[in-house]
């Protein structure tokens, strides 16, 4: 099967962003390498200088993956750290021992000669290189389990305390101990709804605000809609009618119109038909606004809403309301 267009894009521009913080050390040491000879009193060129010091950091480039791999299966912990070290010893030595190995190559290859440090400190420096390395690979997973973690939205129920260290372990956002009555309910998914509005477009956020807005009814009674640092809780008898923008929608109340990141297609689905109508591919207006329609042609209708705004229904949207008018009447 040929490789998609998009696929092989997507593996260069990774490539191309794996090897850019390389290369930025590699021009670091090429001009290191010019200065120290300098220094010697000898003279050196740009182009082996360049040679040199990008190779011995593409080179690291090639050998940090077996690092990160080694940190990912056999992470420091507080409670166990020396299991870690016995594994990470002899791998970091084996890396270090490639690495001088390979560089007293390239400095033959490319002709350089004297001061070049004894073998034994090239050895000594690589291996502290690879320690560093090794610390930045235990410093990316900490990271990424981090942002993970904030990620979470947990809310244990049980009827037993012995595991409220374990609940916050796990950093749970609350610990209800049955039995619990609705307003301590309420209280945690009133937190719930504060940790969904910090991270308005991450997907698990869009998973739980899914839940927390189905439980106990098929449709929600209210909107949370971040704006301008601000986060709205938006009832949908408040909402006049709703206006696609590409991937955002502009929900147009009395006083302001809010912008959410959610295609209108998804605002449907979530909406109850019974109160709302999609008349556009670009429209959706709550039935409770209009206040007059007027038929065109084509099965088409003008729909005037109660503030005088005035929408046309577009002809796929014309039996829908219709239906609509019907019902109405």
């Amino acid at each position: 099967m040929p490789e998609r267009p998009e696929a092989s894009t997507f593996r260069w521009r990774s490539l191309f962003l794996y090897l850019l913080p390389w290369t930025g050390i590699g021009l670091l040491g090429s001009l290191q390498i010019v200065l120290a000879y300098r220094y010697a009193g000898l003279e050196v060129s740009w182009p082996r200088a360049l040679g040199l010091g990008l190779a011995q950091w593409y080179l690291w480039a090639a050998l940090y993956p077996i690092l990160a791999w080694t940190a990912r299966k056999v992470p420091f912990a507080r409670r166990s750290w020396l299991k870690p070290v016995l594994v990470h010893l002899p791998v970091t030595l084996v890396v270090s021992g490639i690495k001088v190995t390979t560089e007293r190559a390239l400095v033959a290859a490319i002709g350089f000669v004297p001061p070049q440090p004894p073998d034994s400190n090239r050895f000594n420096t690589a291996l502290l290189i690879a320690w560093v390395l090794v610390g930045v690979a235990h410093a990316t997973i900490y990271y990424r389990q981090s942002q993970t973690r904030r990620q979470r939205a947990i809310i244990f129920v049980t009827a037993y305390d012995a595991y409220a260290v374990r609940a916050f372990d796990a950093m749970a956002l609350d610990y209800l101990l049955k039995p619990f009555d609705r307003d301590r309910f309420d209280q945690a998914i009133d937190r719930a709804r504060q940790r969904l509005a910090e991270a308005a477009d991450n997907p698990l956020s869009r998973q739980l605000e899914a839940l927390l807005e189905n439980r106990g009814k098929r449709y929600p009674d209210r909107l949370i809609v971040p704006d301008a640092g601000r986060i709205h809780f938006l009832t949908v008898d408040e909402i006049h009618w709703i206006e696609a923008q590409g991937n955002y929608v502009k929900i147009h109340t009395a006083g302001s119109s809010p912008m959410l990141r959610r295609p209108l297609k998804e605002m449907e689905r979530r909406l109850d038909p019974a109160r709302f109508a999609c008349i556009h591919r670009s429209a959706i207006v709550s039935l409770a606004a209009i206040r007059e329609m007027s038929p065109e042609a084509h099965g088409e209708y003008v729909v005037i809403l109660g503030d005088g705004t005035r929408l046309m229904s577009g002809r796929a949207c014309g039996q829908r309301v219709k239906a609509v008018l019907e019902d109405l009447l």
